[in-house]
């Protein structure tokens, strides 16, 4: 991550303030002409629609499925109305208020459970951490996921997600000047040192109590059902649902805006007013 945003930050954010970019598909174009423009945009359009709004959806109907019981097809419905609504209505402005309340929510809440999970294991980091291989960040060679792959993708991946992803960058695009969008890039690198404490930390710790868990999906919703007291797994709860329509808002914002100025516009509605 931190090799990506720093390339975001020192590059790409300065190249798109100044020249004052509005998607990352107009960027290509005034670089390589329309009809990469064009492309670009049904490429990243396909990818959200199919890939990661499926993804999504699925996690967070699963997320409802197992902390309330909802029917995960009416949980993903539920989910999409709502957030759909404030979105369209809001625009980028409901996005970015609403995604900070987010925030606070899921760090707040993932904290808690951290926290609480520790306490139960009487702040056992070892056995958290676990002994041989699986105590090491660096793979052997011959792992699924070898050291060697994880440098690749720090340095291709990594920096084609968060320098020129416009689900990323348009919270950047979005910012006041040039000065207020390196700001929120280096903040969100100093949430990165505490995001893994409120997302896999709780896993870990659940895999420590039950490590004959059958199914690895719902390990934060477990450790949450056995360790957090019904008033606080209403926040934690909240923490994820946030998390998840944080997500859904953003894409939505994303792809409603290339769909509009990359695609629409340039086809039919070149005259039209901005309204």
């Amino acid at each position: 991550v931190f090799p990506a945003l720093s390339i975001l930050l020192f590059v790409f954010i300065p190249l798109y303030v100044r020249n004052r970019i509005t998607t990352m598909p107009e960027y290509l174009e005034r670089r390589y002409g329309p009809h990469a423009r064009t492309l670009y945009a049904i490429l990243i359009v396909a990818s959200y629609i199919f890939v990661n709004f499926a993804l999504v959806f699925y996690t967070g109907g699963y997320a409802l499925e197992k902390m309330w019981g909802f029917n995960r097809i009416a949980a993903v419905w539920l989910l999409a109305i709502v957030t759909g609504a404030y979105t369209i209505y809001g625009g980028m402005l409901s996005v970015a208020w609403t995604d900070f309340f987010q925030c606070l929510l899921l760090m707040g809440g993932g904290l808690y459970v951290f926290f609480a999970g520790m306490h139960h294991l009487d702040w056992n980091f070892a056995a958290v951490v676990g002994s041989g291989q699986r105590a090491h960040l660096i793979a052997p060679q011959n792992h699924e996921v070898p050291w060697t792959a994880l440098v690749i993708l720090a340095l291709s991946t990594n920096v084609w997600y968060y320098a020129t992803d416009q689900f990323i960058n348009q919270r950047c695009l979005g910012a006041r000047n040039e000065w207020h969008s390196k700001m929120g890039v280096l903040f969100a690198g100093g949430l990165q040192l505490l995001l893994p404490l409120a997302t896999a930390a709780p896993g870990m710790i659940y895999f420590v109590m039950n490590p004959a868990l059958p199914d690895h999906n719902a390990a934060y919703t477990s450790v949450v059902a056995e360790l957090i007291p019904a008033g606080m797994r209403g926040l934690v709860v909240a923490a994820v649902i946030g998390a998840i329509m944080s997500t859904i808002s953003g894409l939505v914002n994303s792809t409603s805006t290339m769909v509009t100025l990359d695609l629409f516009r340039r086809w039919k509605g070149r005259d039209w007013p901005e309204h």
